[in-house]
């Protein structure tokens, strides 16, 4: 099929390439017209495993970035809308941007004459598709029918992996007004993966996308809590709690996400559990579970700052956290809990600790002991090049071997002293 992306950003880019991939042609439009031009040429900036080689064998397979929303909408079959949601203050999304898109896409489309599908990939709130979308594609068009259909079509990936997510989901999730609608998008996944396509309303897709983000950030929540037990536990070890958890897979439903470490971050869960926080009010919920995993991931991040401040007092060493991107294989700090880290350590201990991260941050620290900080889990960071005489703040316990002359508390793991190399003075 023919298809139009809206938005070539960290998430619109990769699932085209991916699209492409599977011999869909793909029309790519971004306002950004300098980022435009870049991609026309290869060159991406977008930090994503072989992004540059997926980029270029996507422009020579059928990837055309083209200069007008005309250039897009006109042949599509589909028009997927992957522009930004940004949040505002109150913590709801900021749907403007999608909005214009729709506007100025409905007055494409009224001179059109072949049925097309907008189909809405931006993270919304429940109820915004029919409530805010539809009437500026109604105002034009007339509601969705033989002309047009309209779909929410969320996508489940993450920074890192988004090909890879797209090719081979755990489901599609397609939210219909119509069943033309949802027939089309059924049809054009149906040649991009055998995972099981899931068609329901617009409202249920729209909460299942956002639930679906949010769950995580409770099972991380749930994964550090298990860590800070384990940590205050005799003989306890948080890696041999989750292990035995991985066989609970009938009413646990999986492991995923509760290996203790940091908080969650990036930047949709911890926005969309500020959203549906905001929604609970709006709709007066008798729980707000989303406030909560909010409130819980500060408090365990200012319980690691805890740490660091006692280890920082005893030893007298600068402080140094390794990783600043809030996951590995991602340059991306958006509500990064490194970050997070650090700000409490500057504001509630007075510490103001350097930095390195492998991907965003290469300027090497100075030759001299720290107290290392192990924030994001970086493969980079087993061979760091750690100080003698250094300790080090494992909190994913990544480290096999204790570096020579350094000591090292496993977070997560009961025990009274840090463990010291052995062949530290």
């Amino acid at each position: 099929m023919k298809v139009a992306m809206i938005g070539l950003g960290k998430l619109g880019l990769p699932v085209a390439c991916a699209m492409v991939r599977k011999g869909h042609g793909v029309f790519g439009y971004d306002i950004d017209k300098s980022k435009s031009e870049r991609y026309r040429k290869g060159v991406c900036d977008l930090y994503e495993p072989d992004i540059e080689t997926l980029l270029t064998d996507a422009l020579e397979n059928g990837f055309s970035i083209v200069e007008s929303l005309e250039e897009a909408v006109n042949p599509a079959d589909i028009i997927f809308i992957a522009v930004p949601t940004p949040s505002q203050t109150t913590g709801a999304f900021d749907v403007a941007a999608v909005i214009e898109v729709i506007t100025t896409i409905a007055g494409i489309m009224k001179n059109c004459d072949n049925y097309k599908v907008v189909a809405i990939i931006s993270t919304v709130l429940p109820m915004t598709t029919r409530r805010d979308f539809l009437p500026a594609l109604k105002n034009v068009l007339g509601l969705p029918g033989d002309r047009y259909g309209l779909c929410y079509n969320a996508q489940f990936i993450a920074m890192g992996s988004v090909v890879e997510n797209m090719l081979y989901p755990e489901f599609v999730l397609v939210g219909e007004y119509d069943t033309r609608s949802g027939d089309l998008l059924e049809r054009f996944y149906s040649q991009l993966t055998h995972a099981p396509i899931l068609r329901m309303t617009l409202e249920n897709a729209e909460i299942v996308k956002v639930i679906y983000n949010t769950f995580i950030g409770m099972k991380i929540i749930y994964g550090n809590t298990i860590m800070e037990l384990c940590d205050a536990v005799s003989h306890a070890d948080c890696d041999v709690v989750h292990d035995a958890v991985t066989y609970a897979t009938d009413r646990l439903i999986s492991s995923r996400y509760m290996r203790g470490g940091m908080g969650d971050g990036g930047g949709c869960h911890p926005r969309d559990n500020r959203a549906l926080s905001w929604l609970a009010r709006e709709i007066s919920l008798s729980a707000d579970p989303f406030k909560f995993v909010m409130d819980a991931r500060d408090g365990q991040t200012r319980y690691l700052a805890q740490v660091i401040g006692a280890e920082h007092k005893k030893r007298n060493l600068p402080v140094a956290v390794l990783g600043l991107t809030f996951k590995p294989n991602t340059d991306v700090v958006d509500e990064s809990p490194s970050l997070l880290l650090i700000d409490f350590l500057k504001r509630d201990f007075g510490i103001r600790p350097r930095s390195f991260d492998p991907i965003i941050k290469n300027d090497p620290l100075p030759r001299e002991p720290h107290l290392y900080v192990i924030a994001t889990a970086h493969e980079e960071l087993k061979g760091f090049p750690y100080e003698p005489g250094s300790a080090i703040i494992d909190v994913w316990r990544m480290l096999d071997v204790i570096p020579e002359g350094c000591s090292v508390r496993q977070m997560g793991v009961a025990q009274q002293v840090m463990m010291e190399s052995p062949t530290a003075d």
